[in-house]
C-alpha cells in the first residue's frame, strides 16, 4: 500500500506563515513531522559526499511523493510548534 501525503496546490498559504518558521532549525536533511515528506539539500551532499548525495535521488526514485530534493540550498529551516516539526515551505503547508 502506498503512503498518501499531504499536498496542497498553489503556493504556502501566507508570507506571515513562511516569517514564523523562517528561523529555527536548519540541516541538509529534514523531515516534515505534519506530512511526513523527507527534504534533502544536494547542494551540501555534493560538496561534502556524493554518496550521500546518491542516496537521497535513489530516496526520490523509490518514493516520488514522498522525498523532495533542494539542488540549490545547503539546509532546509523547520520550526518545532506544538512538539511537530514543520519544514518551511514544504508543499504539504502544514
Amino acid at each position: 500500500m502506498t503512503k498518501k501525503y499531504r499536498k496542497v496546490e498553489g503556493p504556502p498559504v501566507s508570507q506571515i506563515f513562511i516569517d514564523s518558521i523562517s528561523h529555527g532549525v536548519g540541516s541538509p536533511d529534514l523531515e516534515c513531522g505534519y506530512c511526513g515528506r523527507i527534504h534533502y539539500c544536494l547542494n551540501y551532499y555534493k560538496n561534502t559526499d556524493d554518496g550521500l548525495m546518491n542516496f537521497a535521488e535513489l530516496e526520490k526514485e523509490k518514493n516520488p511523493e514522498g522525498v523532495v530534493l533542494h539542488y540549490d540550498y545547503d539546509c532546509v529551516t523547520g520550526k518545532k510548534i506544538n512538539g511537530v516539526m514543520f519544514v518551511a515551505e514544504c508543499e504539504c503547508n502544514g
